[in-house]
């Protein structure tokens, strides 16, 4: 991968993130998934849907 698509790629990932007006991060490690974690997550994912928020407004992300 050359450098130019790098940064296009770069630019492409900024421009999908600017979208949201919010993201919440849970991390997904081996060491947080084995302290429940995995749960956390999934409960995120549940009350992001149940209030109602658009698809566009919220993003839960994995680290």
């Amino acid at each position: 991968m050359s450098f130019d698509q790098l940064q296009g790629l770069g630019e492409k990932e900024k421009k999908r993130q600017a979208g949201y007006k919010r993201r919440i991060f849970c991390c997904t490690s081996t060491a947080c998934l084995s302290t429940g974690s995995g749960e956390t997550l999934q409960a995120l994912e549940q009350a992001v849907a149940a209030a109602g928020a658009a698809e566009e407004e919220a993003e839960v992300v994995q680290t």
